[in-house]
C-alpha cells in the first residue's frame, strides 16, 4: 500500500494543497519507503499544475494586517493626486498564487538548499495616472522568486 504526503496551507481562508513531485510520486512504492525516501532525499511538494488560489485585493489583505496592529487604513482622500489613484487601483487589484514549489533536502543530499518557488500575479482594475505622464493601462504584473 502506497503512502502520500501532502501538506495543506490555509492563507485567509483560502486552502492550499500541495502535492508531491511527480519524482516523488514515482518513488512511493509502499509505506515503509516513502518514509524512508523522505528522511533520505528530503520533500519536494507544488500546487497542482493549472491549480490557482485567488487571494483577493490588496486593499482587503492590507486592512486585515492593519486591523492586527490596531491601526487605520491611510485616508486616501487626502494623499496628492496621482498618488490617490496609484493607491486605489493596487488596493482595488486582486493577486492570485499561480505557482508554489516547496523542497526540503534530505539527509542524503546535503549539498542541497531548500527551495520555496512562488509565481503570484495581481490584476490592476483600470488606468494609473500620473503627473506629467499619460494614462497607463494596467493588466497583469507577474512575478516569480526562487
Amino acid at each position: 500500500m502506497a503512502l502520500t504526503i501532502g501538506l495543506v496551507f490555509v492563507i485567509e481562508g483560502h486552502r492550499i494543497v500541495l502535492s508531491p513531485t511527480e519524482a516523488a510520486r514515482r518513488a512511493a512504492k509502499d509505506c515503509e519507503t516513502t518514509l524512508k525516501n523522505l528522511q533520505e532525499n528530503g520533500l519536494e511538494m507544488e500546487l497542482p499544475a493549472g491549480k490557482v488560489v485567488h487571494l483577493g485585493t490588496v486593499g482587503a489583505t492590507i486592512q486585515k494586517v492593519l486591523q492586527l496592529f490596531k491601526a487605520d487604513m491611510p485616508d486616501v482622500e487626502s494623499l496628492p493626486p496621482g498618488v490617490k489613484e496609484v493607491f486605489k487601483n493596487v488596493a482595488q487589484s486582486k493577486v492570485t498564487i499561480t505557482e508554489l514549489f516547496i523542497k526540503i533536502p534530505g539527509t542524503n543530499k546535503t549539498t542541497e538548499k531548500k527551495t520555496v518557488r512562488l509565481g503570484i500575479y495581481a490584476t490592476f482594475p483600470g488606468e494609473i495616472g500620473l503627473p506629467g505622464l499619460d494614462a497607463v493601462k494596467m493588466g497583469l504584473l507577474s512575478q516569480k522568486c526562487d
